[in-house]
């Protein structure tokens, strides 16, 4: 998540746990990773957009 461009707002007060569930609201119903904040809020993110921007190093 530290790769996010959304960081700050994603982990918030701090993460109590992830998660896989359906987003009925947006993105046809297909399923989505979650973020459950300390606060009991929670949103849902890319992990493709994370992974994407993550800094590449070449292996030793």
């Amino acid at each position: 998540m530290k790769c996010s461009p959304w960081v700050d707002e994603l982990i918030g007060e701090g993460v109590k746990h992830f998660l896989v569930r359906v987003n009925g609201s947006a993105h046809n119903s297909n399923r989505c990773f979650w973020v459950w904040r300390q606060d009991d809020t929670y949103d849902d993110f890319s992990f493709p957009k994370c992974v994407r921007n993550a800094p590449r190093t070449q292996p030793s």
